[in-house]
């Protein structure tokens, strides 16, 4: 939820924060088939109606979907045609009309957590808030990355 304490409003840190300071599970959904981990190649989408955001698309692999209170989910804003540029996050809570778990995957090993698929049908964004803002990619969304990058250069700078 680093997006959210570094981007957040007020109003949505004092509304989300303590309930995961109290023990409340939060995931993180960016993962998509076809895309893995690159954030570029999503094709979830953000389409502002009036009032409202419409959330389409799906994710894959994403710990404790299936459980979580609330979800940081990753997606593109349809009206923004650079592929970096587009990319936000919306929070959203659980039991959101049109979020399903489509499945949870069986796996060999750690099972302490569960990993699932999940689908994002005609899901209102009015239930999402945008913790940055849109148009500035991961600047805002992802700000999470650039401590993870620098870290990994000092470690390994053969690979970077």
């Amino acid at each position: 939820m680093k997006p959210l304490i570094e981007f957040g409003t007020e109003a949505q840190k004092a509304r989300l924060l303590p309930k995961i300071a109290e023990g409340g599970l939060a995931s993180l959904a960016i993962t998509e088939s076809g895309a893995g981990s690159d954030a570029t190649g999503m094709k979830t989408r953000f389409t502002p109606e009036g009032e409202d955001i419409l959330i389409e698309g799906s994710k894959v692999f994403i710990t404790n979907g299936d459980v979580a209170d609330r979800l940081l989910l990753f997606g593109k804003w349809s009206e923004i045609e650079d592929p970096r540029a587009a990319i936000s996050a919306l929070i959203f809570e659980k039991g959101t009309s049109g979020f399903e778990v489509v499945r949870t995957e069986t796996k060999m090993g750690h099972r302490a957590s569960s990993t699932a698929a999940l689908s994002l049908q005609r899901l209102p964004g009015s239930a999402g808030e945008p913790p940055g803002r849109a148009g500035r990619g991961p600047a805002d969304s992802a700000g999470l990355a650039q401590p993870l990058a620098a870290k990994r250069c000092r470690s390994c700078p053969r690979y970077c």
